[in-house]
């Protein structure tokens, strides 16, 4: 079986980081990549074909009000 995971946010936070914690100095895209990569591992030991995407240069998206 194959499995695809996109963890979300460019690669560095480049664009868009998403949630900011300065106090605690943790960005949404890193804690992506991490949890994305250690599921990816565990999904690869139990046998399946795992692909990661975390992109260095994604699109922006226009919200509401923008």
């Amino acid at each position: 079986m194959r499995v695809f995971l996109n963890p979300g946010h460019a690669l560095g936070g480049d664009p868009d980081p998403g949630c900011v914690n300065s106090a605690l100095t943790l960005r949404e895209c890193d804690l992506a990549l991490t949890y994305g990569s250690l599921c990816g591992k565990y999904l690869e030991a139990a046998g399946l074909e795992v692909k990661l995407l975390q992109s260095p240069r994604l699109p922006l998206r226009r919200g509401r009000g923008q």
